[in-house]
């Protein structure tokens, strides 16, 4: 069965399509599979390099995939659970209920990947406020991730070439039944940390940093239907066009 993806982020929001069928992905960090080339491309700025996240969907897992063009990678902590803000990291937020809360609902859900190798993640407490998010929460994210050919991590002296991520959480971590993701409308934000958090930068221009990345009201939505695969642009964000559908956006 072939499923298709649809975000919508029009302001904030945008609308964007892309395809999945029942994917064989193998959780590598290398990217490389076919699927990978059907995914939706996020990509924002970081600065003076680009942060480029892939979405793809099925029945069982939401796959998110990221390249990261940081000339300087740096991380210390290199498995388990760990404090990864204080390393390179990118993160995703997804609110299934899309209630938009001013807080952390506790339909809310955060992964947090280090470019050396450790992972974190939160669900919401329901308390409102930035703080709003609990530890609490231990997903079955299954994810790898991988420094560009080239690059070395924690060296100043060199310009590197980056890192990825390849990862994919089951459905039922966040209580949602895979066959009934197609129509759902959610909350959806990426970030990326630099310099320990120095230098937060985000997919949502309604999120600044650390300040209220926990307030699900700032973040962008996607929405999962059929459709081709397709980008439209309301604020100079992701102007891209697949298939043979473009449309325009009205505020």
């Amino acid at each position: 069965m072939r499923f298709f993806l649809y975000v919508i982020f029009i302001m904030l929001f945008t609308v964007v399509s892309w395809m999945s069928e029942s994917i064989a992905i193998v959780i590598d960090g290398d990217l490389d599979d076919p699927e990978w080339e059907k995914a939706q491309d996020f990509t924002f700025q970081a600065g003076d390099f680009p942060v480029k996240p892939l979405v793809l969907w099925d029945e069982t897992y939401f796959y998110f995939g990221c390249i990261i063009s940081d000339p300087n990678v740096e991380g210390k902590h290199k498995d388990g659970i760990q404090n990864v803000w204080e390393d390179n990291d990118v993160e995703y937020y997804l609110e299934t209920d899309n209630d938009k809360f001013a807080g952390r609902s506790k339909n809310s859900f955060q992964l947090l990947f280090g470019a050396a190798g450790a992972y974190n993640d939160t669900d919401g407490k329901g308390l409102g406020g930035n703080a709003d998010y609990d530890f609490g929460w231990d997903s079955h994210i299954e994810y790898v991730t991988a420094l560009e050919p080239g690059s070395t991590i924690n060296d100043g002296n060199d310009v590197d070439k980056g890192w990825r991520l390849e990862s994919r959480l089951p459905w039922s971590d966040m209580d949602i039944k895979g066959n009934t993701v197609k129509g759902k409308t959610m909350g959806w934000n990426i970030l990326y940390a630099d310099d320990a958090g120095a230098s937060v930068s985000s997919w949502s221009p309604k999120v600044n940093g650390f300040t209220n990345n926990h307030e699900a009201s700032n973040w962008g939505e996607i929405t999962f239907i059929d459709g081709y695969a397709l980008d439209v642009d309301c604020e100079n964000h992701l102007v891209t066009t697949w298939g043979n559908i473009r449309l325009s956006c009205s505020n």
